[in-house]
């Protein structure tokens, strides 16, 4: 089961297996966004911790730097 926005993601950079981890820049955070299974596959969720933050900024750009890939 995938959450939705990772499912998204994958679409957009046609990547064929969902990843579990992506490392991303999100306005002013950056660092690794995990799969949380507790959340469930239908929520439209980001959970951002507070030491990913590292400045402010008004920008909801979503930059995917890294995907996991299947060991």
């Amino acid at each position: 089961m995938h959450n939705i926005i990772f499912v998204q993601v994958a679409k957009e950079l046609k990547v064929l297996t969902v990843p579990s981890a992506f490392q991303i820049r999100f306005g002013g955070c950056k660092g690794v966004v995990a799969q949380d299974p507790n959340l469930g596959a239908e929520k439209d969720v980001l959970v951002i911790r507070n030491s990913m933050k590292k400045f402010e900024s008004a920008s909801h750009n979503l930059e995917i730097l890294e995907v996991t890939r299947p060991g």
